[in-house]
């Protein structure tokens, strides 16, 4: 992630990270994300996608951490 823009962010905000991997025909997807929303206050989550299936989980907003990268 290079940077993240929903610091301040007022409802209806949503910002996620699509990350895809193929090894072998398989294919492994990664997207971590924040929502803020007015009925349910601001959330990370995590959906994990494989072959197969699909699992989501949603966490309190105060455990996403995110710290800049340094310029180079």
């Amino acid at each position: 992630m290079i940077d993240f823009h929903g610091r301040g962010k007022k409802p209806r905000y949503f910002e996620g990270w699509y990350f895809k991997q193929h090894i072998n025909g398989r294919v492994l997807a990664l997207i971590p994300g924040v929502s803020i929303d007015k009925a349910k206050g601001e959330d990370r989550l995590l959906q994990v996608i494989d072959d197969i299936e699909s699992h989501f989980s949603a966490l309190p907003y105060e455990e996403f951490h995110w710290e800049k990268e340094p310029s180079s």
